[in-house]
């Protein structure tokens, strides 16, 4: 799940496991729905593999959806650099 938390830089998306409710800080997996539907964020400790009709690494789909979303990822990096300055979490 993705949302958004206040932090001490400010409002920021975040992204919870689907399975434990916990941040998602490190690796995770991304759980494809069988045929259409939503996908689930999980911590790797949490995928069990149900209920999924397969599955990508967190980092790898991210960037999929990134570029497919035609974002431009110089942009989004040098706004990162800045909330991270600002003491982001």
């Amino acid at each position: 799940m993705i949302e958004i938390r206040n932090t001490r830089a400010g409002r920021c998306p975040v992204m919870l496991c689907d399975v434990c409710g916990k941040l998602i800080r490190e690796t995770g997996n991304v759980l494809y729905p069988d045929g259409d539907g939503p996908v689930r964020f999980v911590h790797k400790d949490c995928d069990d593999g149900s209920h999924c009709d397969g599955w990508e690494e967190l980092d790898v789909f991210l960037f999929q959806l990134v570029y497919n979303a035609g974002a431009d990822l110089n942009r989004g990096k040098k706004h990162t650099e800045i909330f991270e300055a600002l003491g982001g979490e």
